[in-house]
């Protein structure tokens, strides 16, 4: 599995995302597709460093990282962002 160099998160239909590592664009079956090593998502850890194709019909939007480390720490970043934090004056 990678564990550096750039990193890929495509949100995908419906609602969901897909990091990966190694992306390149390929047709697969005929299909326009984005080839990549599966890095992780919600849904599909079973996936995690396997070569996936995911069809360009289904990404919504593709951001890229120049590493793997800055994509996990951005995703850091905005998983803590997103918590709430108690308030000083909470009883």
């Amino acid at each position: 599995m990678p564990t550096d160099g750039k990193a890929f998160v495509l949100q995908v239909l419906p609602d969901d995302w897909v990091m990966l590592a190694n992306a390149e664009a390929e047709e697969f079956c005929g299909i326009a597709c984005i080839k990549g090593t599966w890095l992780t998502s919600r849904d599909s850890n079973w996936a995690t460093g396997r070569t996936v194709h995911v069809p360009v019909a289904h990404i919504k939007s593709i951001t890229t990282f120049d590493s793997i480390s800055e994509m996990r720490s951005a995703f850091a970043r905005s998983k803590d962002a997103q918590v709430p934090k108690p308030s000083p004056n909470a009883g």
